[in-house]
């Protein structure tokens, strides 16, 4: 990983926004251990700040500390991968619905500008820069719903989920461009204020995405 420098005055939480984003990008793996002094190191930085993110990242979900080994990055089971896609359904869902319903023309602008980058992304054959769009498009459908509820929930699980998505991208051959399929159709439905198709297009992209999801879990509780 390329060494990265610090500015500002709030050390603890810029580390925490490099280390979840690494997290989430893929950059560190599900199962990879946190070494403090690794990560201090490359960030020029005293190991303090650097215990402190690893704590927050912790209460979010993304890092669980096991005795006498250390912090890793979260492998969550199948279960709670498959209840994970269960509520992020029903959540993108319902967003889709509320959308069609009640479609602003900032959102309108907000949709085709997505859709002009996702294109662009996937020409330019970057799945990182489509992570972090399809991770855009996400939490602006999420924003559609206008339920603050959800839409704080929602980031956490989305946040938790990423690590995984990000893996489905790098190891299935045709995943991105199918991935990137979906995502376009979604935008059109939501467009054509087309819940029904928005909502078939929902099911499709996550469907896909928990089946490849659960190969990954299965293949490494196989390699132990």
């Amino acid at each position: 990983m390329r060494r990265q420098e610090i500015f500002t005055e709030t050390i603890k939480d810029q580390i925490y926004q490099i280390l979840k984003e690494e997290i989430m990008n893929c950059t560190i793996k599900s199962g990879d251990k946190l070494v403090e002094q690794s990560i201090a190191d490359r960030l020029s930085v005293s190991r303090s700040p650097v215990r402190e993110a690893i704590k927050q990242l912790t209460g979010d979900g993304l890092v669980e500390n096991i005795p006498n080994k250390g912090a890793f990055v979260r492998k969550p089971s199948y279960k709670e991968v498959l209840d994970m896609y269960d509520v992020r359904l029903m959540f993108e869902n319902y967003a889709a619905r509320r959308a069609c319903a009640g479609m602003k023309k900032a959102d309108e602008q907000q949709l085709k500008k997505l859709r002009e980058s996702i294109l662009k992304a996937y020409q330019n054959g970057s799945a990182k820069a489509y992570q972090g769009l399809e991770r855009e498009l996400s939490n602006a459908l999420i924003a559609m719903s206008g339920n603050q509820v959800i839409i704080g929930t929602y980031s956490n699980l989305y946040t938790m989920m990423a690590n995984f998505s990000a893996a489905v991208l790098a190891g299935h051959a045709g995943r991105f461009e199918q991935s990137v399929e979906e995502r376009l159709e979604l935008i059109d439905a939501l467009l054509a204020k087309d819940a029904e198709a928005a909502e078939r297009s929902i099911v499709q992209h996550l469907t896909q995405a928990r089946d490849m999801i659960r190969t990954i879990i299965e293949h490494e509780e196989a390699a132990g």
